[in-house]
């Protein structure tokens, strides 16, 4: 596996409306792995599902996730490799939320 499918970059543009899903701001233009693809891809198939995929500005992809990379694993547009993307929060125009691979988008909740 390479990359997201069709079907995948369709249900993230869905999702995304055509704006960042960072700052909300500008036109997201780029798509992003949360959990980087390393080199030569990915065998995991959550790689290229939609929770581990990001519409992004191109500010935002280059300037707070690439030049950025702490503050990005922070805010959850990064992942480790060890972290499963439909479990973790990420900071998705400016609010907490978990993504879903049918292109949802939940509230973060901090389990009790």
């Amino acid at each position: 596996m390479t990359g997201f499918s069709i079907t995948v970059c369709a249900i993230i543009d869905a999702r995304s409306g055509g704006y960042c899903e960072a700052c909300g701001a500008r036109s997201a233009v780029e798509r992003h792995h949360r959990r980087p693809r390393q080199q030569g891809g990915s065998k995991r198939p959550d790689t290229n599902l939609a929770s581990n995929g990001l519409a992004l500005c191109r500010h935002c992809h280059h300037v707070n996730v690439e030049n950025n990379r702490a503050f990005a694993y922070l805010m959850g547009w990064l992942l480790s490799q060890n972290m499963s993307p439909d479990r973790e929060r990420v900071m998705y125009r400016g609010e907490w939320m978990l993504l879903g691979d049918d292109g949802s988008v939940e509230p973060w909740q901090v389990a009790a």
